[in-house]
């Protein structure tokens, strides 16, 4: 996207459907970016899940780690929003958040996440 500053990409409308084919269809070259995408995938197809900026993440609480050094991270903002966090070396590699009518799938989500790690 030439002639948009790097700053403004951010909020720029032309991103929408560049980001929405790459999470449709992630073409990452890593080989544990398979484990972390499936992993992204399972989060975002929760009902109500909305990505977020990662300024957050540091408040989270590690609830489990996954293989090749992942690690599954949560927290709850005052106003009740159920923020998750996939991380790896105290990085984040993904955030989102849902509202308490979509915690339970949240829950589940992240259920089914620990059990295919075990």
């Amino acid at each position: 996207l030439s002639g948009i500053p790097h700053s403004a990409m951010r909020y720029h409308p032309d991103m929408i459907p560049i980001v929405q084919k790459f999470w449709k269809n992630p073409q990452l070259v890593t080989p544990e970016s398979t484990l972390t995408n499936r992993y992204i995938r399972s989060l975002r197809s929760v009902p109500g899940m909305t990505d977020t900026d990662y300024r957050d993440f540091e408040r989270s609480q590690i609830i489990t780690s996954l293989p090749e050094d992942l690690t599954l991270h949560t927290w709850n903002n005052p106003l009740g929003m159920n923020h998750v966090y996939l991380g790896k070396q105290q990085q984040c590699l993904y955030a989102g958040y849902v509202g308490l009518i979509h915690s339970w799938g949240l829950r589940r989500a992240i259920a089914q996440i620990q059990k295919s790690a075990s």
